[in-house]
């Protein structure tokens, strides 16, 4: 059994893992050591994988660390796959992870990783399992946000799907601007991507991955536990 932990910019993800089988998913805003205990005693994982874009509990990694065995994902782990990428110290390891599983799922096929999180990321991965780069644009709530903020009048709306591509009251644009032209930068990706990677595959990811799925009209394969996936593939390659 293998426990995956993936520390985003919002939530904390833990995962267990039965070889390639995920058996259980739990999730936390903050480091849990309680929770990881609780995890550790009923599923007696043997190893650990851990990915942070957040500064890691010292604490919570000391205590990890007695437990089992902990892989920290960083650059310079061993990947199943190559990065081509010039500063690959600054480079996300959910980008990572997820370029990872998106070459496990389409082995020596071009593959396009959509991780709409806080941020939404871009990351392509070719055939021959080379991580090219990728892009990094605001997410939907960081958008709904920025624009309450850097402006005087406009307000925080919460996310709702748009009645209608041209607004016609203040909420109404603000909607139609943050969720409608999200639509578009992704099929507008999909389709420069397409035009430069033959029979590309798209894998949607991250925490709005199922909302936008149901307005994209492109050929996308929505895979909520991407990330975490890639990390127990990274596991597994390191075992």
């Amino acid at each position: 059994m293998q426990l995956c932990i993936d520390a985003g910019n919002t939530l904390i993800k833990y995962a267990l893992f039965k070889q390639r089988k995920l058996v259980h998913k739990s999730v936390s805003n903050e480091f849990d050591l309680l929770l990881i205990q609780s995890l550790i005693a009923k599923y007696k994982p043997t190893t650990a994988i851990v990915s942070s874009v957040r500064p890691i509990n010292k604490t919570w990694l000391k205590a990890l660390k007695q437990a089992l065995p902990v892989l920290l994902l960083t650059h310079k782990t061993p990947l199943p796959i190559q990065l081509d990428y010039k500063t690959p110290e600054t480079l996300g390891r959910d980008r990572i992870a997820v370029a990872v599983a998106g070459f496990s799922k389409y082995p020596k096929q071009n593959t396009l990783i959509i991780n709409a999180g806080t941020c939404i990321t871009f990351d392509i991965i070719n055939e021959k399992g080379v991580y090219k780069g990728g892009a990094i644009a605001p997410g939907i709530e960081m958008r709904y946000q920025a624009m309450n903020h850097f402006t005087a009048k406009l307000p925080y709306v919460t996310k709702r799907a748009p009645v209608r591509i041209t607004g016609k009251s203040t909420n109404e644009s603000l909607n139609a601007g943050v969720l409608n032209h999200v639509c578009f930068e992704i099929a507008g990706a999909i389709q420069f991507y397409s035009t430069h990677y033959k029979k590309l595959h798209v894998l949607l990811t991250g925490g709005d991955s199922s909302f936008l799925a149901k307005r994209l009209k492109n050929s996308i394969f929505a895979a909520p536990d991407l990330v975490l996936t890639g990390l127990n593939e990274i596991l597994l390659h390191n075992a």
